[in-house]
């Protein structure tokens, strides 16, 4: 039984820690004008991409009141004054001291860690993304759905010592409906037969259109399969045609090895819902190298997790 809940893949941004730059602030030296002050600058120096930083903040120590006047980039003298940055002539500006350099986050945060550290340093606003909440929870999957997983991928990893026994590469894939707990597809790596395309990922997808009535390959294996599919009470059945929407819409696939850029694209476009993968591959691309599912230009997203596996 699987003793860890499998690690999501996410967006490097979910990860990543709080980045500072250097914005220009003055303290307010009449608390009575922060209003006036608040909406003068809002007017004359908006925050723009900056929205989720508050405009003011009360320091610690005295209870003073110190307000965002701008981005340092944003002006180009080395040596400000507070007529660099804002219209002195304005009745508001009476109120403020010479600007100073404070260190502020300059990205909004995603993650309650991120937005904890993002305080330390300036108040943020935060909109919680609860999907992405969970996901970083460590407690995303429960006890039936663990289970689940952890025997798909034991008929994965039987796979790949299937493709050891062959002297092929090691690896195994297992494309199931969650739905309904069905093995759609068994396979494991071919591309040290006859062709070197034939990835474990790649075998699986095309058995799934063989499922279907497509399909490109024609297969002679015995143990890689698509025309039945084993229930969860281990009986099997015959797979029914698809009729939903397109190849591997809303299923799920189970891989020893992280799949390469090749693999992680045609699971693009065979509109897989999740993968599931053990081992890192040096030429990764669903976590090593790169992150194909996050990347914003493509047409479909799926999610990715990373996990270890325990046999027992």
């Amino acid at each position: 039984m699987m003793t860890e809940q499998p690690v999501p893949v996410l967006e490097e941004k979910y990860y990543q820690n709080v980045v500072l730059g250097d914005f220009y602030v003055s303290a307010i030296t009449d608390k009575k004008h922060t209003s006036n002050i608040i909406s003068s600058l809002t007017e004359e120096r908006p925050l723009k991409e900056f929205s989720y930083l508050k405009r003011v903040r009360s320091t610690s120590r005295d209870g003073n009141l110190q307000v965002l006047l701008c981005y340092k980039e944003e002006i180009s003298s080395h040596c400000v004054g507070l007529e660099s940055v804002v219209d002195t002539d304005k009745q508001y500006t009476q109120h403020l001291t010479k600007p100073y350099l404070v260190k502020v986050p300059i990205n909004p945060p995603l993650t309650k860690k991120q937005y904890a550290e993002s305080c330390l340093y300036w108040p943020c606003s935060f909109h919680e993304d609860k999907q992405i909440t969970k996901l970083l929870s460590g407690k995303y999957f429960n006890d039936k759905e663990l289970s689940v997983i952890n025997e798909n991928m034991k008929r994965t990893v039987e796979m790949a010592e299937i493709a050891k026994k062959k002297n092929q590469k090691t690896i195994g894939a297992v494309i199931t409906d969650p739905t309904s707990n069905t093995v759609i597809a068994k396979s494991h790596d071919l591309r040290l037969k006859d062709y070197p395309l034939q990835h474990a990922v790649m075998v699986g997808i095309d058995l799934v259109a063989q499922s279907q009535g497509g399909g490109m390959w024609n297969i002679d294996d015995p143990d890689q399969y698509h025309n039945k599919s084993i229930k969860e009470d281990g009986t099997e059945e015959k797979t029914t045609i698809k009729t939903g929407p397109y190849l591997c819409t809303g299923y799920d696939l189970y891989v020893t090895q992280e799949p390469c850029v090749m693999c992680a694209m045609a699971l693009v476009h065979s509109r897989i819902k999740r993968v599931f993968y053990i081992h890192n591959d040096k030429e990764g691309a669903l976590g090593t190298c790169y992150k194909v599912h996050t990347e914003k230009g493509l047409n479909h997203h799926y999610s990715v997790f990373q996990f270890q596996y325990n046999p027992t």
